[in-house]
């Protein structure tokens, strides 16, 4: 509800809001905590798209536990407490582990009472080729212009879908495509809780264009995490309801609103700006490439610094043990990730995810399935990009045996996207029935 709600004073029960930094849901957090006060309580961890008791990027919590807890006192009345929990409970990660594998994550746990918090600052890095500095230098302008395939590393859109390798990796290859603009090696720790903003005046050469700002911790040997991201279509400057063409040569202000993160900059490492035009499979590319041109002296990138010496560590109910499962593994999940280059230019890149073949020890239900989605793009070409997915489901006990296919794909042109998708039913081996769809979407600055 936070998410879509513009209006927080429609909200009239308080409000638990629970997330982790890899789900894309959860900025609607510190929004929700600006907008209701008090009336709201949110708990951030380093979590994917799952329920903190079961996710796998750690540490978990007792999701359960502390949802219990709420309930008992705003649906049964019991005077436990949660009022005066917290405004905010939130993790952050201090290791510089950019691995797309699910695992622990190394960090603190902090609380604030009141969100914003006294805590935050916000510190400026402005940006000169190829540096992030603490004042404005005099330069010439900056030019970007990424490779189609810039974004191989992005991870999935909402992690915590599929097997694993779901998370964004090592960005140094898409560091590669990108301009970045690296600080110099941090002297002490730097923590940031809260959402990073990057603004620029700027031009581009075609009516539609992107830009990708990315923020990165960078080790000394080059390893790349990313920390925060946030795409904009610079058509949608004005407004997402109504885009509007650019027009090529005009300058234009930028501000972009990075996704909240909560992170520790490491001492000796340094803080990079990573800005693209593209970034595939993430965003789809634009109908021609641009150049998008940052006006000399405009360009900085605010970080939302928090002062962790001193913080109140933040505590949470006892986890109870765990019940035996009630799910038995015919066959275990795995999962395949696969980056490659065709004679002709196509880089592709296919995830496949085998969900494994289970059964309820209690009745008996058997659940499985497998699902591959591939894409496809020439780094030179935008309109040539293409994704297809395939997936299969089966259900069985007993004496009954029912199992669906589907598949999609979506191509482009300069003008429309090209959707097509079949899906096929079957019970006990016998087709059921089969639908297929095709459909012509106009494009509208996209």
């Amino acid at each position: 509800h936070g998410s879509v709600c513009e209006d927080y004073s429609e909200i009239e029960t308080p409000v638990l809001a629970v997330g982790g930094w890899h789900d894309a849901y959860t900025n609607a957090i510190p929004r929700l905590l600006e907008g209701l006060g008090s009336q709201a309580k949110g708990i951030i961890g380093p979590w994917e798209h799952k329920y903190p008791n079961i996710a796998r990027v750690g540490p978990a919590i007792d999701c359960l536990g502390e949802c219990v807890r709420w309930w008992d006192r705003w649906l049964k009345g019991e005077a436990n407490g949660v009022e005066t929990d917290p405004a905010l409970r939130a993790y952050l990660r201090k290791d510089m582990m950019p691995s797309s594998k699910n695992g622990e994550r190394s960090g603190v746990w902090v609380a604030e009472e009141r969100w914003p918090s006294e805590r935050s600052s916000r510190r400026a890095f402005h940006l000169a080729p190829g540096k992030l500095l603490d004042r404005p230098e005099i330069h010439g302008p900056i030019e970007i212009s990424s490779p189609q395939d810039a974004g191989l590393m992005s991870g999935n859109f909402c992690p915590g879908m599929r097997v694993d390798d779901e998370l964004p990796g090592d960005q140094r290859g898409d560091d590669e495509k990108s301009v970045v603009f690296d600080c110099e090696p941090l002297e002490a720790d730097l923590a940031i809780l809260g959402a990073p903003e990057f603004e620029c005046e700027f031009s581009c050469n075609a009516p539609q264009g992107m830009l990708v700002a990315r923020l990165c911790e960078v080790a000394p040997d080059g390893a790349s995490l990313r920390v925060s991201l946030n795409p904009l279509n610079l058509t949608h400057l004005s407004s997402h309801e109504m885009p509007e063409a650019l027009e090529p040569g005009r300058t234009y202000r930028a501000r972009i609103k990075l996704s909240d993160a909560g992170h520790v900059f490491k001492k000796g490492n340094r803080i990079r700006l990573a800005l693209s035009t593209s970034y595939w499979p993430l965003i789809w590319p634009s109908p021609e490439a641009a150049v998008v041109t940052l006006e000399p002296g405009t360009a900085a990138l605010t970080l939302p610094v928090y002062q962790l010496d001193g913080a109140t560590a933040a505590t949470f109910v006892a986890a109870p043990g765990q019940p035996e499962s009630a799910i038995e593994d015919l066959r275990p999940a795995s999962d395949d990730r696969q980056i490659s280059q065709a004679a002709d230019g196509t880089v592709a890149l296919i995830f496949t995810d085998d969900m494994g073949h289970s059964r309820h020890r209690q009745n008996g239900l058997e659940t499985s399935s497998k699902v591959t989605h591939s894409y496809w793009i020439k780094p030179d070409d935008p309109l040539s990009a293409r994704t297809e997915a395939a997936w299969s489901f089966e259900t069985r006990r007993r004496d009954w045996h029912i199992a669906t296919q589907s598949s999609s794909m979506m191509t482009c042109d300069a003008e429309n996207f090209y959707l097509t998708a079949k899906l096929s039913a079957f019970k006990n081996g016998q087709p059921v029935i089969e639908r297929t769809w095709e459909e012509t979407i106009r494009r509208d600055h996209v």
